[in-house]
């Protein structure tokens, strides 16, 4: 017992702290989470042959064909480094699945983990609210998002993520308060809690997130509907009547809150369009800009139909096929299910199919299991019975939510789902409704048990042999952001003395030097663009797929009058993104200072096509802050 409540602190503490830090989006912040997971799965031996959970050989056999051939996959992938986010994420995964499954299975150690989850969105929710309500862009722990508005995020530097979370916790929350417990303060607390977790979800102006909120929220109602009719027929009328009530409240206060709010207004006038554009009105247009994120994910898919192009390669391939009308960097599909299809192919696309299948089949089968038992004394409150619905519940919210977003790309939010799903995989059901999950009986031997540690001590080497590069690098962009080129240079230096296959190291080194040549004497100033140029082309060397690292080299190579050299990193930029109008102002600049006017009035002319934003104003030098292209790195 004192092993497995170490297990659940070392993995409480883990999730607070990479959902703290932007859900892990950067290594350098879910490498430490991935540490102290490695660390619990480490400790594992000492459980080996303690009693615990035991999954179904059919979850058991789909985990191992879809998560192995992803971990190969993400292996073999052209980019190793883009593909490390993947593959230290799913190794995670397998250690909280393991861990969860093994020795997160007594009912306690599973309410003490869901108590620090909801904890977090306690927080998470607070901070939101102040960001809708005082309409800035404050986040804690120094963290900055990307543009001041009203939509909440919390920690998470996306509203869309903020609301992925609160709807995958707010069921857990719902199930305990409706079937969990007797006791009135514990019920009223657990509703308190789902209450502000729909709360945020609201705020958060995310459309996805309200839609498969609903939608989560009326498989909870079926599921609530059901259990009542096979177990309590006689309260049918009572439950029909409080949902009844429940939903007419949470309506009304929905509606009062949007009067008050013009951004959750507009946001909802973009889910009506829903209609119109499902039955073709061509002058409602598209529904929305992930269209085009969807089409280049397809198109991606066409080159490597079975198994797909590699992890992490929709960060380059999303922009070489790039539509138009979308002019943001497209780093991820906005949607998780064709990016898993364009980055790992059918196999994958199959793969994770069997195992969304099959746990859900054990999730169902546990339910029916634990009605029968509650059918024994239908007003025993069973926490069994309310994390199970709670799990059926969650999953549905994100079987929708990930058809137009990419919530399990982030690392904590794949975390939780580790979590989720070891609890669906659980064969394990309470003798008694008494015993509420608790059983003595110990556990034989098992091999899965036995590989936790292994996972465990690889996954902790591997995130600490990480950190510290990778802690630089954060560092070096976080200087380079700030306008302190000095302190970049000396900080990407100390990256580069751990990890040399990280690109975006030698991109901010090059940075840095480039911009300290802008305010430097001319004869420091050749210096510094000297190693700026040679640290593009050491970035170029781990990832040539990168237009960031071509255009900022052909800038450098203009300041050094390395004119022929110059036009090739920029038409190689363009080769890579036809479709980016801001590359289009670049090259014209170049195009400009050799003289061919005529040529730099097409590129201009071209690229005006293609963006809303005014491209004559890049022949004023810029303030450095509006330097950058939407790219990766800046």
């Amino acid at each position: 017992m004192q092993v497995n409540a170490l297990f659940s602190a070392l993995f409480a503490s883990a999730f607070v702290f990479i959902q703290c830090y932007i859900s892990g989006t950067r290594l350098a912040f879910s490498l430490p989470a991935y540490a102290l997971i490695g660390i619990a799965g480490a400790v594992a031996v000492f459980g080996l042959r303690s009693k615990g959970g035991t999954p179904g050989r059919g979850c058991v056999a789909a985990m191992v064909l879809c998560f192995g051939y992803i971990l190969g996959r993400a292996f073999c992938s052209p980019v190793d480094y883009l593909a490390r986010a993947d593959f230290y994420m799913v190794l995670a995964c397998l250690v909280v699945y393991g861990l969860t499954v093994r020795h997160f299975f007594e009912t306690s150690a599973r309410l003490s983990i869901i108590t620090a989850m909801f904890v977090l969105a306690l927080a998470e929710v607070l901070i939101g609210l102040w960001q809708f309500s005082n309409s800035d862009g404050w986040m804690p722990f120094g963290l900055m998002r990307a543009a001041v508005e009203t939509r909440a995020s919390g920690m998470f530097i996306s509203s869309i993520h903020f609301a992925g979370y609160l709807e995958a916790i707010g069921p857990f929350a719902l199930a305990l308060m409706a079937w969990g417990t007797r006791n009135r303060g514990a019920r009223l607390l657990s509703g308190f809690i789902a209450m502000l977790c729909y709360l945020g979800v609201v705020i958060s102006g995310s459309r996805g997130g309200w839609l498969s909120s609903l939608f989560s929220l009326g498989v909870f109602a079926v599921i609530s509907f059901l259990l009542t009719k096979w177990t309590n027929r006689a309260r049918l009328g009572i439950f029909l009547l409080s949902s009844t009530l429940a939903v007419i409240a949470a309506g009304a206060g929905v509606l009062a809150l949007m009067e008050r709010s013009e951004m959750l207004r507009k946001r909802m006038d973009l889910v009506s369009r829903i209609g119109a554009v499902a039955s073709g009105d061509k002058a409602a247009g598209p529904y929305d800009i992930r269209v085009y994120n969807w089409q280049a994910a397809l198109d991606q898919w066409k080159l490597d139909r079975w198994t797909g192009t590699g992890a992490g390669t929709h960060l380059y391939y999303g922009r070489q096929f790039r539509r138009p009308q979308l002019q943001a960097d497209p780093e991820h599909a906005h949607s998780d299910y064709l990016e898993l299809l364009a980055e790992y192919g059918i196999l994958g696309a199959v793969g994770m199919a069997l195992f969304l299948a099959t746990h859900l089949r054990s999730g169902a089968r546990r339910f029916r299991r634990l009605v029968q038992l509650r059918a024994e004394d239908p007003y025993a409150p069973s926490h069994e019975l309310a994390i199970n619905i709670g799990a059926l519940t969650a999953v549905s919210a994100y079987l929708a939510h990930s058809v137009v977003d990419f919530n399990l790309h982030l690392p904590g939010n794949a975390l939780l789902f580790a979590f989720i799903f070891g609890i669906l995989a659980t064969e394990k059901v309470p003798a008694s409704p008494a015993q509420d999950g608790d059983d003595p009986t110990p556990r034989r031997f098992t091999a899965g048990g036995a590989l936790l540690p292994p996972l465990g001590i690889a996954l902790t080497i591997l995130s600490i042999a990480k950190l510290p590069g990778e802690y630089w690098c954060e560092k070096a962009r976080v200087a380079i952001r700030d306008g302190r080129y000095a302190e970049a240079i000396t900080f990407a230096g100390r990256a580069l003395a751990s990890e040399k296959r990280n690109p975006f190291i030698y991109y901010h080194l090059g940075q840095a030097h480039r911009r300290n040549a802008m305010v430097s004497p001319r004869y420091v100033g050749k210096t510094d663009l000297e190693l700026a140029e040679r640290a593009y082309r050491a970035g170029l060397d781990l990832f040539p797929q990168d237009e960031a690292l071509w255009v900022r080299l052909g800038q450098t190579l203009d300041a050094l009058a390395d004119y022929k050299n110059a036009r090739i990193a920029y038409e190689a930029a363009l080769q890579l993104d036809p479709n980016l109008g801001i590359l289009y102002a670049y090259y014209a600049k170049h195009l400009k200072t050799v003289g061919r006017e005529a040529e730099a009035e097409e590129a201009i002319a071209k690229g005006q096509k293609l963006t809303p934003i005014n491209l004559s104003t890049f022949f004023i030098p810029p303030p450095l802050a509006s330097e950058a292209p939407e790219a990766s790195g800046e």
